[in-house]
């Protein structure tokens, strides 16, 4: 049986070559190969079924769209007098009539009319002709022929004009009218020039169809040139006018049966031709009965495939027929189908090919090879790629591709051995090529044999998961559409990317009727092979009536309908195809309520913990979906904030543990959504709380001991997130209390002074040091308590002031600068600072400013060396120092007067004086 079903092509093919020498087709039934050109036809165009074919026509081995020609001559004018005019003695320029109007040049013709016996010879060839004979030697006749044409001009592929007769003249001219010619004024053109001078002349000539006017009348004269011996005449046996246009804007050309057996397998056919934007080419898969086979076997194969390759690998049907739908929307243009070409394996569990011929390469050279698509059936998967060579001393390097040519899988290197064996499971594409890189040695070249892919069977169908009812909420009822989304995963070959679909279903509000459309394209997010869950979306999917529909649904106009379901497909990389049950569709546009059930009465106003709110909801259709928790936020229970979300809860009981990252007096809210998409409006707030959670700041202040010489503290600051109530201190000792520095503060900051408690500073030791620990409440009672020694205020007390102190000095001082000891005891707290002043006397009555000697901070004994720009005179000196406590101390002021001895006056007296010393005794050795 499988022997016979193989033979079938093979003997069609004997029965067409039995009867002519040549063929239009090349047909290899064992390797599943058959090509048609078209070329013998439509002499032996037997691929061709005329009986189921129709509107075509083969030409010059391309197939078109057939055309009908009318003609138009002296029968269709019958009995029209005007068609057909003439002179007999015109002048031999007709040059001269160059620009005459064809109307105003019949005036000056004579008709021929239909009781003219001469009339009658120009219906037929049959050698009676209608003559037109000049007078004298120097005219000539001419024949001026009206076509008035009844085809819309539009719809006219080709205008020919025929005409035989015969004339003496030396030639023959034919002229017609080109009322667009010349700058738009018309003029006669001429159209051909031949020879004349003979008995038998025809004219078949291919007229411009611009030279049809407006009115579609079309004007030919024939004038012949001076005949050189007699006079000039023209005779007309026959005269037409012939018309082409398409005969139809369809045709249909449908093939001879082609029949595989049941265990082999379609791959796809692929025809080539012209189209153009008016015209198209649409293929459809037929049975034996030439009956369309239907969509659940070809997906798409009711409308046809406009793309010039068709994959047929999930075909079941063994015997079938191909129809070309041959289409324009234009009369002047006719799409071409040039050859087709249907390929089949012969076992259906592998494809493969021996490249002894072309048909299933893709692109071939000398150390390359490249084969067509290898198209994967539905329910199989990728098993192996075989491949048997001979390897000639050199290497095959073997690379599985995509469709687009990029490789999945590489390196298959083939260096020895005349087989190879590969498994591509992992390949993740429906569609493949196989690469060979051929590597020759010693000049000769590796060759293939043979190549192959096997399949294997794979039946499991990936996973949808999806809701019974998808709801339509308000806000997608405002834009009149929706985008749905279901989930679909496939843990083996994964999910195919291309392959969502969905079917929409409408029902009209009226009678209750469903309509619903074909498989549409969905978006799926994820690329193949993904085996993870994935999103199936149907976006903007209109939930009435939309100008959209009309062609999905075969709607006549608008009418009132509204989504009521929808359904999804999805396919695995193996071509397994899961399809969702239908999902109602309900339409809810009322908002869903909710409300908090927690009472200010029950947990109280104030908080300083996390909160816990409950609440409660309800939806009169589609069910509440979720809850939000929203709050607005104040400082002063006045000005709140703008609506801030919480946190959403998806199930039941709707409650949430509230703890905010700030502090203040909170409102809350919450929102409800439904499944329908459906949400509360804002609102104002339903629970007011005042909710504190963090505690007072530890208070801030300097490092190190701050000595105090009285109770007043002012450098000690406290803060709160949001509002101070009291504040506490003690001084660290066990006979010490807790005392309120403030109470009802409400502020977030305290700077202001405060005293330490008169009992204990009086209790506390002049030049002691003492820890002071603070106690902090806020607004709701949390509460900062200095916990250690190490985070303490420490203060000491010191209310004794310094006592500098200078010694005695001599009262006068006979040289600057004068060296002065001073001393300050250290007891309490440091000096922090020191200033040294001195005032200045004349006459020790009328004394100047006090001035400041630049000098450093000391405790203990210090040496000041002191040398006045005011030279000598009277001095008093003091010193005043302050401790770190404020206390401020003056010490003893010394008196003392400098009159430095004039040491260089001197030293010139005594010079003077020796000189004169020994001059004198120089005058009495003289005298002696």
């Amino acid at each position: 049986m499988k022997i016979y079903r193989m033979m079938i092509l093979i003997l069609a093919a004997m029965v067409l070559c039995c009867c002519h020498h040549s063929l239009s087709f090349e047909m290899i039934p064992d390797k599943g190969i058959f090509f048609e050109t078209f070329d013998e036809c439509p002499v032996n165009c037997t691929v061709i079924d005329e009986s189921a074919s129709y509107g075509y026509t083969v030409e010059n081995g391309r197939v078109k769209i057939k055309m009908d020609s009318y003609i138009y001559d002296r029968d269709y004018y019958h009995p029209k007098n005007d068609w057909v005019t003439y002179r007999n003695n015109a002048n031999p320029l007709f040059i001269i009539n160059m620009w005459v109007d064809p109307d105003i040049l019949s005036l000056l013709e004579r008709k021929l009319y239909a009781i003219d016996p001469d009339y009658s010879s120009i219906a037929s060839r049959d050698n009676e002709s209608f003559e037109s004979v000049s007078d004298w030697g120097f005219f000539v006749p001419f024949q001026h022929f009206r076509f008035s044409i009844s085809q819309l001009p539009g719809n006219i592929t080709g205008v020919v004009f025929h005409w035989y007769g015969s004339t003496n003249g030396k030639k023959l001219r034919i002229y017609v009218w080109d009322e667009k010619g010349f700058y738009g004024i018309g003029r006669w053109k001429l159209l051909e020039e031949m020879e004349g001078n003979a008995t038998h002349m025809s004219v078949n000539l291919t007229v411009p169809e611009n030279c049809i006017d407006e009115e579609g009348v079309l004007n030919v004269i024939l004038v012949p040139l001076l005949s050189e011996l007699n006079r000039t005449f023209l005779k007309t046996d026959y005269v037409s006018l012939e018309v082409k246009r398409l005969s139809t804007t369809k045709a249909l050309v449908v093939t001879k049966i082609f029949e595989i057996g049941n265990d082999s397998r379609w791959e796809y056919v692929e025809w080539d031709g012209e189209v153009s934007d008016k015209t198209r080419i649409v293929l459809q898969v037929l049975d034996e009965y030439c009956r369309i086979i239907d969509d659940e076997f070809l997906e798409g194969n009711s409308a046809g495939f406009e793309s010039k390759r068709v994959v047929l690998v999930n075909l079941p049907v063994k015997k079938i027929r191909l129809g070309f739908k041959l289409e324009t929307e234009d009369p002047l243009d006719t799409p071409y189908l040039d050859d087709f070409l249907l390929l089949w394996q012969l076992n259906g569990t592998r494809w493969v090919d021996d490249l002894s011929t072309e048909y299933r390469i893709e692109k071939r050279s000398e150390s390359e090879i490249i084969s067509r698509p290898i198209f994967l059936p539905a329910g199989h998967w990728w098993g192996d790629f075989r491949a048997s060579v001979s390897l000639n001393g050199g290497r095959i390097t073997f690379s599985i591709l995509d469709e687009k040519g990029s490789p999945i899988l590489q390196n298959i290197i083939v260096s020895s051995g005349s087989d190879v064996k590969y498994n591509i499971s992992t390949v993740r594409e429906r569609v493949v090529k196989l690469k060979a890189i051929l590597q020759g040695h010693n000049n000769s070249i590796p060759e293939i044999n043979e190549w192959s892919i096997t399949y294997f069977e794979e039946s499991g169908k990936p996973v949808l998961r999806y809701p019974e009812v998808i709801f339509v909420g308000e806000e997608d009822r405002a834009r009149g559409k929706i985008d749905i989304t279901v989930s679909a995963r496939d843990n083996f070959s994964g999910i195919c990317s291309t392959s969502g679909r969905y079917m929409l279903y409408y029902t009209e509000n009226v009678t209750g009727n469903v309509r619903h459309t074909d498989w549409l394209k969905a978006k799926v997010d994820a690329e193949n092979g993904t085996t993870t869950w994935v999103n199936v979306t149907a976006e903007d999917v209109p939930i009435f009536y939309d100008d959209s529909l009309k062609e999905l649904l075969g709607l006549s106009g608008k009418e009132k309908i509204r989504l009521s379901g929808i359904k999804f497909s999805i396919e695995n990389m193996a071509g397994n195809e899961n399809k969702s049950e239908i999902i109602d569709v309900q339409v809810d546009t009322t908002p869903p309520n909710s409300w908090i059930t927690t009472r200010v009465e029950e947990i109280g106003f104030k908080h300083s913990k996390p909160v816990e709110i409950t609440a409660n909801a309800s939806d009169d259709l589609s069910n509440i979906r979720k809850v939000t928790l929203y709050y607005r936020i104040s400082k002063d229970n006045e000005s709140f904030s703008e609506p801030v979300k919480y946190g959403t809860a998806t199930s039941y009981p709707w409650k949430w543990i509230f703890d905010p990252d700030e502090s203040g007096y909170f409102k809350l809210f919450t929102i409800a959504e439904d499944n329908a998409g459906n949400r509360e409006n804002m609102k104002e707030g339903e629970l007011l709380l005042l909710i504190d959670m963090n505690k007072p700041g530890k208070p801030r202040f300097g490092a190190g001991v701050h000595w105090l010489n009285n109770s007043r503290v002012d450098f000690v600051s406290f803060s709160d997130d949001f509002s101070i109530y009291g504040i506490e201190y003690k001084i660290g000792e066990d006979y010490f209390k807790w005392r309120t520095i403030a109470e009802d503060v409400d502020s977030t900051n305290y700077t202001e002074a405060w005293y330490i408690n008169e009992n204990d500073w009086n209790q506390m030791e002049d030049g002691k040091t003492y820890p002071v620990y603070f106690r902090v409440e806020d607004i709701v009672g949390n509460v900062y308590q200095t916990e250690s020694y190490a985070d303490a205020l420490i203060i000491g007390k010191d209310v004794t002031p310094p006592k500098p102190f200078i010694s005695p000095i001599r009262v006068w001082q006979w040289k600057l600068p004068v060296e002065i000891s001073c001393y300050i005891p250290g007891n309490g707290s440091d000096i922090t600072e020191v200033k040294i002043m001195y005032r200045y006397s004349s006459d020790n009555r009328t004394w100047s400013e006090w001035k400041e000697l630049e000098s450093e901070v000391f405790s203990g004994w210090f040496n000041l060396s002191f040398d006045p720009e005011e030279g000598d005179g009277y001095y008093e000196i003091k010193i005043e120092a302050r401790d770190a406590a404020g206390n401020h101390g003056i010490s003893n002021i010394v008196t003392f007067g400098v009159t430095r001895f004039p040491a260089i006056e001197t030293i010139v007296m005594l010079s003077l004086f020796t000189m004169l010393i020994l001059v004198s005794a120089l005058f009495i050795r003289r005298w002696d």
